[in-house]
């Protein structure tokens, strides 16, 4: 468990270096909504781009989708901070 949210943090720096729209487009993307909603599709694209190439997000099969590659990382973006599970 340790283990996972020190990889889960390292994943979110990562995210978090993408600039200002990294983290709600991987947050999107693990809730399974739309990632362009409310932000300039160049921007989105960016984003995803850099996402894919960090290895955290994959296109899907259908236009448009997209998925968290690593389901305890895609559940922990999913989750509200203030429900995810402490580690003491």
């Amino acid at each position: 468990m340790r283990a996972d949210r020190l990889r889960h943090g390292q994943l979110l720096e990562q995210i978090n270096q993408l600039g200002r729209y990294g983290h709600r487009v991987a947050q999107r993307v693990a809730r399974g909504e739309s990632p362009w909603q409310g932000i300039a599709p160049e921007q989105a694209r960016r984003v995803l781009g850099a996402l894919e190439r960090a290895g955290i997000v994959e296109q899907g099969t259908e236009r448009g989708s997209w998925t968290v590659i690593e389901p305890l990382f895609r559940r922990y973006l999913a989750t509200p901070p203030h429900d995810r599970p402490r580690v003491p």
